[in-house]
């Protein structure tokens, strides 16, 4: 008996499980996002300098892709101010997502100068398998000023 009332208990929690698991993987990786997008203003008002972040596969070259799944890099921009973390110091580095969660933006820069303004309004938007109901949208406005919103195209 006590083994059929966990086989019924186990039926009904496996999907409502798989379904917090889902939604703290996409919970997570936006928090990662928009933790490197703040920081990486924080430090250009305070190093009164150009602070990037791109999309990067390897950790330490901006890979140019609108990828950002595939992990990025904050770095702050060297004397030339090339958009080149070569040029400069790489001041955080973010692996590859882990699970299905997909990050599609900009395939360029987010800078932010000594003022910790955008270089332009920009949006990303996090997916997974479960579509665009669930997904999430971080907008980075030309103020700075990054938030994340439900919702988004997948």
């Amino acid at each position: 008996m006590a083994l059929v009332i966990l086989a019924i208990l186990l039926t009904v929690a496996a999907p409502a499980l798989h379904t917090l698991i889902l939604q703290n993987r996409m919970t997570s990786r936006a928090n990662d996002l928009l933790t490197s997008l703040m920081y990486a203003r924080s430090e250009a008002t305070k190093r009164h300098a150009p602070v990037s972040v791109c999309a990067s596969v390897n950790g330490y070259t901006c890979s140019g892709t609108g990828e950002w799944h595939a992990g990025w890099i904050v770095f702050a921009e060297g004397a030339l101010a090339t958009g080149d973390p070569a040029d400069g110091e790489i001041l955080y580095v973010s692996g590859a997502v882990q699970g299905d969660v997909t990050i599609a933006g900009p395939p360029g820069l987010v800078s932010y100068n000594a003022r910790g303004e955008s270089s332009s309004s920009t949006a990303m938007v996090l997916c997974d398998g479960r579509g665009s109901a669930h997904a999430r949208t971080l907008r980075i406005q030309a103020t700075g000023r990054a938030a994340l919103e439900p919702g988004g195209s997948c």
